[in-house]
């Protein structure tokens, strides 16, 4: 092996260690910014994950809720269902009273003209 050949050798062995040292450090450079952008992922999840728990607990407060007015709803439908029926029969017991009294108004009325 000649000596121009072993420096070119050799020269090419120091320009690949250069080029791999470049890349390391390229690789090094990204893997931070990997780690930094890995750091504000975590920190998003952690304050979406808080945001979705109280969500969450928003929801099945106001389903607790729904639930409860439902109901109260429910009884008040029921309530006015009632006092529609109680209004109609007392309706019909007016009627049926006045029917009643104007029989009797029209019974009484030949009495009183003279017959």
């Amino acid at each position: 092996m000649s000596s121009e050949h072993f420096q070119r050798q050799m020269d090419f062995i120091i320009e690949q260690q250069a080029r791999f040292s470049a890349d390391i450090e390229e690789l090094k450079e990204v893997q931070k910014k990997q780690a930094a952008n890995l750091d504000r992922l975590t920190t998003d999840v952690q304050s979406l994950t808080t945001d979705v728990q109280s969500l969450t607990q928003s929801v099945t407060v106001m389903q607790s809720e729904m639930e409860a007015n439902r109901e109260e709803a429910r009884e008040a439908f029921n309530n006015l269902i009632i006092a529609n029926e109680v209004t109609r029969n007392l309706a019909e017991n007016v009627a049926k009273l006045v029917i009643a009294l104007s029989q009797k108004v029209t019974a009484l009325e030949p009495r009183q003209n003279g017959e």
